[in-house]
């Protein structure tokens, strides 16, 4: 069931990111894929994307969470979030 939800949070975020960053539509985005520094996020981006998670997944983003490691790729920011889900 797990794995399942981690898909679930996985195609969630990708499908985000393909619907608000049209970068992304030009590539073949692949889970592990750098979109930090690759012309697909921005910092304005990064905002959006942390807007997205809190609400989407009803989860808080502090301060000490704001680290590029956590929001560099799908893969990354799926373990983020499943993270946080299983601390509440």
């Amino acid at each position: 069931m797990i794995v399942k939800e981690t898909q679930n949070i996985g195609q969630q975020i990708r499908q985000f990111i393909l619907t608000e960053f049209p970068q992304a539509n030009e590539r073949s985005l692949s889970d592990n894929e750098t979109f930090l520094g690759s012309d697909i996020v921005d910092s304005l981006g990064i905002v959006k994307l942390m807007t997205f998670v809190e609400t989407e997944f009803d989860i808080t983003v502090e301060d000490e969470d704001l680290q590029p490691e956590n929001f560099r790729s799908i893969a990354r920011l799926t373990e983020f979030v499943k993270t946080k889900l299983a601390q509440k």
